[in-house]
């Protein structure tokens, strides 16, 4: 279970800021935390090949979120929203609604621009 009410609250994606908090936690039932070595370069937890990352761009009004499994860009999703919790739930529950696949299916979700460090 990821948050205390299940998850996405809606088709929207959008949840609770505890939610987030849950997501970031390293354990064996969520994504992995990508972290930085010394020079700056990502570290993955499992498998590159096989791991599906997604990453998203939280901008003032415009978030994008990117899947990515292996080398290959799986899918590219844009979202409108000034609220910026509410602009990275409505993009990765909007990335995972077209892909047909949940929360489990993804191994690490990295955050960056303005928004990212509001969540």
């Amino acid at each position: 279970m990821w948050t205390k009410r299940g998850g996405p609250e809606d088709s929207t994606g959008r949840c609770p800021k505890e939610y987030w908090k849950r997501v970031y936690i390293n354990t064996e039932e969520s994504p992995k935390i990508m972290s930085q070595n010394s020079n700056h370069s990502l570290i993955y937890g499992k498998r590159q090949e096989d791991a599906m990352i997604v990453g998203i761009d939280i901008g003032g009004t415009t978030t994008d979120a990117v899947a990515i499994k292996g080398k290959n860009v799986v899918r590219v999703i844009s979202i409108t929203a000034s609220d910026p919790v509410a602009a990275a739930s409505g993009a990765l529950g909007k990335l995972i609604t077209t892909l047909g696949c949940s929360l489990t299916d993804i191994e690490t979700i990295v955050a960056t621009g303005g928004g990212a460090s509001s969540i």
